[in-house]
């Protein structure tokens, strides 16, 4: 009984906005990724894109154990998946229970199954910024080249990559590459 009267004490309290120690006692949270303007979500018909623009080429939504996993490709204007050298990728997850972004990409090598290289460039509390140098594997016959950033919200996990069939990026490409991911902003409402 006691049990009860705390469950119904604390949604009471949260219908009547109060909080415990200046914090809400249930907050719903809603955080999202804003994109930079050359990543087009939607492109209405009869639009013309520019070759510098990145367009969606495909979408995928699929349930997972933390909840729901949606992965966008998205390829320069005037390309297709077939034909395209480079493209972007966006994946949004609920959080799994990892501590860091670190602990993301442990968790990424495990799953990986080809040989690569990983080199860590930037990190901090809530993100992490890595490169990965994979020979080719799995029916692939060409070197990929992937930059990833791994944003962790507050309730979800952010990765954006930029993705090249390349063995390594030249120095320009590299940056601009690191510029685009850097360009995602976190808003949280």
């Amino acid at each position: 009984m006691r049990a009860f009267r705390w469950v119904a004490l604390m949604a009471l309290a949260s219908v009547a906005g109060c909080s415990i120690g200046g914090v809400p006692v249930f907050q719903t949270v809603n955080e999202h990724l804003q994109f930079p303007p050359n990543v087009v979500l939607k492109v209405p018909v009869g639009t013309k894109v520019q070759d510098t623009d990145w367009v969606p080429a495909a979408m995928k939504e699929e349930k997972v154990s933390t909840g729901s996993l949606t992965t966008i490709q998205f390829i320069r204007g005037g390309q297709t998946m077939a034909t395209a050298t480079e493209w972007l990728t966006y994946q949004n997850i609920m959080k799994a229970p990892y501590r860091s972004p670190a602990d993301y990409l442990e968790a990424l090598k495990k799953e990986y199954k080809c040989l690569a290289t990983y080199n860590v460039l930037q990190q901090s509390e809530s993100e992490i910024l890595f490169e990965i140098h994979q020979p080719p594997c799995g029916g692939e016959t060409r070197p990929a080249t992937h930059l990833f950033r791994v944003i962790l919200g507050k309730v979800n996990v952010f990765w954006i990559s930029y993705n090249a069939w390349l063995a390594d990026f030249a120095p320009p490409q590299r940056q601009a590459a690191r510029t685009l991911l850097q360009s995602f902003a976190l808003i949280e409402n």
